[in-house]
Formats: C-alpha cells, structure tokens, sequence
C-alpha cells in the first residue's frame, strides 16, 4: 500500500523540489536538470574522468595526499560521490545507453526510480509515476496542488531484462485510491481551502 506524504508547508515556496519514493524531500536552488545529474553521478564525477579540471568539490579526495592522489586516480570509483546505491547505478548506465534528450537525468529519477518531482514556478504541479497518486498525495490534493501522471513509454528495451522499464498503466487503480480520491472530492466540495489542514491523514 502506498505511503501518505505529511503535508510539508516549504513546497509552497520552493521553486524545485523532488520526492523519494519513501517520502524524503530534496529541496534545492536552481533548475531539476542540474540537480539531478549531480544528484545521480556525483559532484566529482566530471573531474574524476577527466571532463573537468579543477579542484574536487567534495572531501572525499582531499582525504588522499597529492602525490597519493595522482597514482590511485586510475582506481578511484568516477560514482564514489553519487547517491544512487549500485543496482541503480546499473540502472542508470542501461538509462544512458539507451536514452538521451534535455531531461535525461530528471526523467530518470521519475520514471525510473519513481521520485516525485515538485514544481512551484508557475503552479502548484507534482508529477509522479505512483500507482495510487490519490494515497500518496491525498494532503496536497486537499491544498489544491495538481498531480500528473506522465504517459510517455521512456524506455523499453534494454540489454538485461532486469533493467527493462516498461510504461505504467495509469489506468488500473485500486480500491483504496478510488476511495480517497472519493473523500478528497467530498472534502475539497465543502470546506474552504484554509480549514482543509484539519483533514490532514
């Protein structure tokens, strides 16, 4: 069954923002692009293959002496400084073989690993790939936020079967989803928007 998300007041001000699929908000300054690029490889992995050079912007480098440093380069791990754990590394790499476009990393963070992503600039809009959205968000839903469920098929074929990302039926959905969005509706109908937290699950 799907987690309630606890209504977190800061989305209303930030400007960019995504969900982990266990409900940890990652808030941040800026475009989702650049955020989850360094999110997914790691702030040093330009420098540490090269693409870059410059000084290491985290301290796991610092840790080896400069001489040390120019003779383990070769061994050191270019995702030493990601946040992905090593089954979605591979994840990511099967995504990058078979994916690119202006939204490569954002996209993957969605569709692949079903993080939410939260965008205020314009409007209140999350889109999210979660199966009972109505669950999920029943919170953000009574405070009028507007939830998306993306149709593009982002990935389908891939080189192990394991890795193979295939689009979400968005038009099955369960009881219990059906049920709250029933109780959004009845809630949202005839109570102001400012008594609305008193409803919060």
């Amino acid at each position: 069954m799907s987690i309630i998300l606890p209504y977190d007041k800061r989305l209303e001000q930030s400007g960019c923002a995504y969900i982990t699929p266990y409900g940890d908000i990652l808030q941040f300054k800026g475009k989702h692009e650049p955020f989850a690029k360094n999110y997914c490889l790691g702030p040093d992995y330009d420098f540490l293959t090269g693409a870059k050079i410059g000084p290491i912007q985290s301290n796991i480098v610092f840790s080896l002496a400069k001489d040390e440093y120019g003779k383990q380069l070769q061994s050191i791990d270019v995702f030493s400084t990601s946040k992905l754990c090593v089954k979605d590394l591979e994840k990511l790499k099967v995504w990058l073989d078979n994916h690119n476009g202006n939204n490569t990393y954002s996209d993957f963070l969605v569709y692949a690993l079903s993080f939410d992503k939260v965008e205020r600039k314009v409007n209140k809009l999350i889109t999210s790939t979660a199966v009972d959205p109505h669950i999920r968000f029943f919170n953000y839903y009574l405070m009028e936020w507007r939830i998306e469920n993306p149709n593009d098929t982002i990935l389908l074929n891939a080189n192990s079967p394991e890795f193979e990302f295939q689009q979400s039926n968005f038009e099955f959905r369960s009881n219990d989803d059906v049920d709250a969005e029933q109780e959004i509706l009845e809630i949202t109908s005839r109570v102001p928007l400012t008594k609305r937290p008193l409803y919060f699950k």
